[in-house]
């Protein structure tokens, strides 16, 4: 069950956000509304990015010098310093899962070039083909992920020219492009297991997510329940708690099965319930800090 959720379906939720974020960028985008798209981000993106990484790094800070918390936290004290503290801001130091967002600022940031090259639709399909190639000869350029500028330019290309593709109604033909995604998923999924081709990968967690999104129409799902609205505050709270609520089970619970397989359950929900409960609170109670912490979500 482990190696399902977590090497199975697990890698795939990262390319999705990417999908999912330039799909939304490029919907209905021209030049005019570009500057607007982007200073948008800078509330919804850029902003929680610097909140929430200088609060890794005080509560690391803080945490560490407690002794009764240093078994759960990690041992070593952190120094505390403007250099260390731009570090932890700038490069997500101790905020490990915003990696993510500080790939997705850099793609923000060149919203115009890749707009530009993906309007044409022959430019826009030969970029991607070479990104492809490029990925599958493990090329690299300094900051950006290769694969993330894939995932996100993927999504942008259809956003720009396939909305009639990624919003159509169910029917037949639907129903053909689904199954033939769906052996194109297995194709690559068996193929990245039994060869080294990172490409193999990659279009695995490209396949999967368009895969999902072509299967569930939204229009036919209910309103979103309250606790399903905190995605990003989700997102970025959890892995301080989960990674605690595991250390402290490791350190008070006997390590046995049954006790490891009650954490990997039980953790999420204890997240998700904390991380609702906690937005409402802030919510009601601190609602700037809340615009702040969720980027005005």
């Amino acid at each position: 069950m482990e190696h399902f959720i977590g090497d199975v379906l697990g890698p795939v939720a990262v390319p999705g956000f990417f999908m999912m974020s330039a799909y939304l960028f490029y919907r209905n985008v021209s030049w005019n509304s570009l500057p607007d798209k982007m200073l948008r981000r800078v509330k919804s993106v850029l902003i929680p990015y610097i909140i929430w990484n200088f609060l890794y790094y005080m509560g690391y800070v803080c945490l560490r010098r407690i002794p009764a918390l240093t078994a759960i936290v990690g041992e070593g004290e952190i120094p505390f310093s403007m250099p260390v503290l731009a570090d932890a801001i700038i490069n997500f130091t101790y905020n490990p899962v915003f990696w993510y967002l500080y790939q997705l600022i850099i793609l923000i940031a060149l919203a115009p070039v890749i707009y530009l090259v993906l309007r044409d639709r022959r430019l826009g399909a030969g970029a991607l083909v070479l990104l492809a190639v490029a990925i599958a000869c493990y090329a690299g350029i300094p900051w950006l992920n290769l694969d993330a500028l894939f995932y996100y330019s993927a999504a942008a290309y259809v956003a720009l020219h396939g909305r009639a593709l990624a919003e159509w109604e169910a029917g037949r033909q639907r129903a053909a492009v689904i199954a033939a995604g769906f052996v194109l998923a297995v194709i690559f999924y068996l193929g990245s297991q039994r060869t080294y081709y990172v490409i193999l990968t990659v279009l695995y967690r490209l396949t999967v997510p368009a895969l999902l999104w072509l299967i569930i129409d939204g229009r036919k799902l209910g309103e979103p329940k309250a606790w399903m609205k905190n995605g990003f505050f989700l997102y970025a709270i959890h892995f301080i708690i989960a990674r605690g609520l595991n250390k402290a089970g490791a350190l008070m619970l006997p390590h046995t099965w049954m006790n490891a397989a009650a954490l990997y359950v039980l953790i999420p929900a204890l997240v998700t319930v904390f991380a609702w409960k906690l937005g409402d609170f802030l919510k009601k109670w601190l609602p700037s800090v809340w615009r702040g912490l969720s980027g005005g979500r």
